[in-house]
C-alpha cells in the first residue's frame, strides 16, 4: 500500500489510538491544517469517535465492521457505499459545515484531492 501514499500515518506513530484524536491531530500538524478543516475517512465507530474529538468532518463507508450495528448509529456526517463517490462528496461546496467550527469550504483530505490522478479502487496519489 505505501507506493499509493507519500506518508502513512499508523496507530504507532500517536501515543494513544483511536478513539482517540491524536492520530488526527498528528495528520493536521502533518498538513498545516487545523483539525477542523481535516476530512477523517473511516469505517468504524472509533472514527467517527475520534473526528468528533477532534472537531473533524466525517464520512464512513457502510462496509466496515462494527460488531453488526450499522454505522449511521455512530452519527459521521456521512456514508457512502463506495469510496469511489468520495470526489464528489468533497466537491460540492458547503458540504461540511461543522455546528460551531464554520467551515464553509472542502475539507483537506491528505491534501487536496483536486489535481490528483486517481488509483484504481478509489485511492488517491500523493
Amino acid at each position: 500500500m505505501g507506493h499509493f501514499f507519500t506518508r502513512i500515518l499508523g496507530a504507532d506513530a500517536v501515543s494513544a489510538g483511536k478513539p482517540d484524536p491524536d492520530g488526527i491531530y498528528e495528520a493536521a500538524a502533518i498538513l498545516g491544517v487545523s483539525p477542523f478543516e481535516l476530512l477523517v475517512v473511516g469505517d468504524a465507530v472509533s472514527d467517527v469517535h475520534a473526528a468528533r474529538a477532534a472537531g473533524s468532518p466525517v464520512i464512513c463507508v457502510n462496509y466496515g465492521y462494527n460488531y453488526g450495528t450499522a454505522i449511521q448509529k455512530a452519527c459521521p456526517d456521512t456514508t457512502l457505499d463506495t469510496l469511489a463517490s468520495l470526489p464528489n462528496i468533497i466537491a460540492r461546496p458547503n458540504c461540511f459545515d461543522v455546528p460551531g467550527q464554520g467551515v464553509t469550504t472542502p475539507p483537506v483530505l491528505a491534501g487536496s484531492l483536486r489535481g490528483r490522478a486517481m488509483r484504481p479502487k478509489g485511492g488517491a496519489q500523493f
